[in-house]
């Protein structure tokens, strides 16, 4: 029997259609939960978005939270969906070399009504260590984030707080080779 797992997502992947676009992930979704002693920075940079993109950055301090919807019992075969489109990957001794990893950690569900369940979450690589300069998303990332935060029912509070960002002006042209492509 195939071992079932849970998943947090956040950001983005809060955005139930999109998750459904790679398999049927948002019939699994239980509602929001929280990763505690993390907090959420936009980071890196995107070559498929073309700007920074959201990660949960570990702190340590049990008040720091990223809120996220919770997705329970996926299968592997799910996970390597996820894993393909986040960019997950490993080299012969197991470390990541990808842009994203996953990892394992205690998630709260419903404000802490919930006992905490073990959850995957994707975080950046080397931002638990290296990588801490914040950068600006773009206002098309910013906006998707926003919704996908706002549809999940994450709190005003937590909205405003840490996902209402500058942003930086950056023009997506989906059938622009990259080559092509100018800036606004």
């Amino acid at each position: 029997m195939t071992e079932l797992r849970d998943y947090f997502a956040y950001g983005s992947n809060n955005d139930a259609q999109m998750l459904e676009r790679l398999g049927r992930l948002p019939s699994k979704a239980v509602g929001f939960a929280e990763l505690h002693g993390f907090r959420p920075a936009f980071m890196g940079r995107s070559v498929k978005r073309f700007c920074a993109t959201l990660t949960a950055v570990h702190t340590g301090d049990f008040a720091d939270r990223v809120f996220g919807t919770l997705y329970l019992d996926l299968t592997e075969e799910e996970f390597a969906i996820l894993d393909r489109k986040e960019g997950v990957k490993y080299d012969d001794q197991g470390k990541p070399t990808g842009r994203y990893m996953r990892i394992s950690r205690p998630v709260t569900i419903n404000e802490g009504e919930t006992a905490d369940r073990q959850a995957e979450l994707y975080v950046m690589t080397g931002n638990l260590q290296v990588d801490r300069e914040e950068r600006a998303p773009s206002t098309d990332y910013l906006y998707n984030v926003l919704q996908a935060a706002f549809t999940a029912g994450m709190p005003d509070w937590y909205i405003k707080k840490y996902l209402m960002v500058p942003t930086e002006n950056v023009v997506r042209h989906e059938r622009m080779p990259i080559d092509d492509w100018q800036p606004a």
